[in-house]
């Protein structure tokens, strides 16, 4: 009984993880590699671990020859109950946010103390109901287990890439009309210009619009990160999204009843491989890398999405300590993004400062939450913020992020070569004004090589439109021109 109902628990402790390996429709398309026997061999360890440590703790629970001890064990158990409710309470996203720092703090021990009382005072029957209650759900756990061990005896592979018969440029080559086409992800408009908080200083970015396009009523094709980047890409609006296995994202375009792979359409990084064009594809959460085609003009890589690729590692052991640091430390989740921004961004750097590549597509996790930077001391950072002030210091790093671009595009020389075009693929979903079925603006800001001064367009657009733009861009249609009128054109 005691092994059933530490196994249980110790299954129930490993949600979360269960919850990525396991459960997630898109797991497998969100991570940035397939699943690999080390993810599920490390969870089976972890939770045979856990196993054993629990088996011993409710040994002593019923079997303590001290009091003292009996209650510290008894303490013990309701805290590792804490990892399995924490789980519904992120899955309900149930939050604090309405809470002060102490009261959060003070209800939270108000509960825990109730609880705490509760079990001595009743501790026969409480620990009954809450052992039978564990035993009753052990079936659980071998489903789990079962799932693991069957994705160890066969784990996902990639899928082979559509292959493009195109002629590799030289080292020769020479981009003479580059574009920059960056997505900030939940980049909202309201929050970076009208609703901008007095103290959130915005530098780069205030300087940079003044020789811009910027678009005041451009809204993106979605809400959703699934459907927006595939309708950015193809410049047709999307109806639903979803990524399928390892490799594979179906869309369903806007007037059509059918789904389609959308490996095999067109879209603006096809397009400009077969125009002759060199081309980098950087970015999170889609995997950019598996979706598009195999080009030796084409430089492509992807970084997954947080919560799906934080607990990878390349062996066992690393892999187990990753995982119960994902269910221990409330910033683990931080960390992965931060260190997700700071090796993509690196390779955004190299990308955008190297004079053969023509068009760089950079895809950011950033001003999406979690909170990554600490804009009073001008570094990242992984302490635990409100979402509100982690939007708002994420905006910052959007900021820092431009200006890092910017100065890398210039001290190679580049700047006269180069436009830029800024936009998102969703605004903030969880502004404080944000009503249900309601759409937002994103920023769309449009800086082309000639550059020029600040112009406005108050044109309600779509920016599924910037496809075009930045086609023309490319073909160098719109880059002696502020290019106002392909906001018109391609609304």
């Amino acid at each position: 009984m005691r092994a059933v109902v530490a196994v249980s628990l110790a299954n129930l402790c490993y949600l979360r993880i269960w919850d990525v390996l396991l459960h997630q429709p898109e797991r497998h398309y969100l991570a940035a590699s397939p699943y690999s026997r080390v993810d599920f061999v490390a969870a089976i360890i972890g939770v045979g671990l856990l196993t054993v440590g629990l088996y011993f703790l409710i040994k002593l629970v019923w079997l303590g020859e001290r009091r003292w001890v009996r209650a510290i064990a008894m303490l013990t158990v309701l805290l590792v109950f804490l990892f399995p409710l924490d789980f519904v309470r992120r899955s309900s996203g149930v939050t604090f946010e309405a809470y002060s720092g102490i009261a959060r703090y003070m209800l939270i021990l108000i509960a825990a103390g109730g609880l705490l009382v509760g079990s001595l005072l009743f501790r026969q029957r409480f620990y009954a109901v809450l052992f039978w209650a564990l035993a009753i759900l052990s079936p659980y756990a071998g489903i789990n287990l079962a799932y693991a061990v069957a994705n160890i005896a066969y784990p996902g592979q990639e899928e082979p890439r559509q292959k493009l018969s195109i002629p590799a440029l030289g080292p020769e080559h020479v981009a003479t009309n580059r574009v920059i086409w960056i997505i900030f992800d939940e980049w909202d408009q309201a929050a970076t210009f009208e609703k901008r908080p007095p103290d959130l200083k915005l530098p780069v970015l205030d300087a940079f619009i003044k020789n811009a396009v910027v678009a005041t009523q451009a809204y993106p094709p979605s809400n959703r990160t699934m459907i927006s980047l595939p309708a950015l890409l193809t410049g047709r609006l999307v109806s639903e999204a979803e990524g399928r296995g390892d490799s594979e994202l179906r869309v369903n375009y806007a007037g059509e009843n059918e789904w389609r792979d959308f490996r095999n359409g067109d879209n603006i990084v096809t397009e400009m491989l077969r125009a002759g064009k060199k081309v980098a594809v950087l970015g999170w959460y889609h995997p950019y890398s598996r979706i598009l085609p195999v080009s030796p003009n084409l430089t492509d890589n992807s970084w997954g999405f947080p919560a799906f690729q934080g607990i990878r590692r390349s062996n066992v052991v690393s892999a187990v300590a990753a995982q119960y640091a994902f269910l221990a430390l409330p910033q683990f989740g931080r960390m992965a993004s931060r260190d997700l921004y700071a090796e993509m961004h690196t390779a955004a750097l190299a990308a955008v400062a190297d004079p053969s590549i023509d068009f760089v597509f950079l895809h950011y996790g950033i001003p999406h939450l979690p909170g990554i930077y600490d804009a009073a001391e001008d570094r990242l950072s992984i302490a635990l913020k409100s979402n509100t002030s982690g939007y708002y210091s994420n905006l910052a790093l959007v900021d820092r992020c431009l200006g890092d671009l910017l100065t890398k595009v210039n001290k190679a020389g580049l700047h006269d070569a180069t436009a830029f075009v800024l936009t998102s693929d969703h605004w903030w979903r969880t502004a404080p004004w944000i009503e249900k079925n309601h759409g937002y603006p994103v920023p769309l800001i449009i800086r082309p090589k000639a550059g020029g001064t600040m112009t406005q367009a108050d044109t309600v657009l779509c920016t599924t439109s910037v496809r075009a733009i930045v086609s023309d861009l490319l073909g160098g249609k719109c880059a002696d021109i502020l290019p106002i009128q392909s906001l018109h054109s391609f609304r």
